[in-house]
């Protein structure tokens, strides 16, 4: 399957970001990437899933999260801690981090590798 070629190449690697991205828009990056983190959590690794599509996000849809949902646009945006956006799931074995509730507001892109370099490290 994806998750275990992914799993090889993560332990091969010491990668701890893995991302999927789509070359246009509704082609299921967001459900090809969610279905793979579950995969991987049930491989016994932690699984922490960040939706970066602001334009769009999809994973409220996959997950039936609120619209209202904070996530990464709000951690971007606010002062408060990431822990207070990220969505511990049982029911998906994984964490994850929604896109967020603000969408319009300019997202500060000199945040996202503190961001990267925070979860590297938990």
């Amino acid at each position: 399957s994806l998750a275990v070629r992914v799993d090889l190449e993560k332990k091969k690697n010491h990668a701890r970001v893995i991302l999927f991205t789509g070359v246009e828009r509704e082609v299921g990056a967001t459900t090809l990437g969610f279905n793979c983190a579950q995969a991987l959590a049930r491989m016994s690794s932690r699984v922490l899933f960040i939706e970066a599509d602001f334009e769009k996000p999809a994973l409220g849809k996959l997950t039936a999260g609120s619209p209202d949902q904070s996530g990464f646009t709000d951690y971007l945006v606010d002062s408060a801690a990431l822990s207070e956006h990220v969505v511990s799931s049982s029911e998906y074995g994984i964490d994850i981090l929604y896109a967020g509730k603000n969408n319009e507001k300019i997202v500060p892109r000199h945040h996202i590798p503190v961001l990267i370099d925070q979860v590297r490290g938990e």
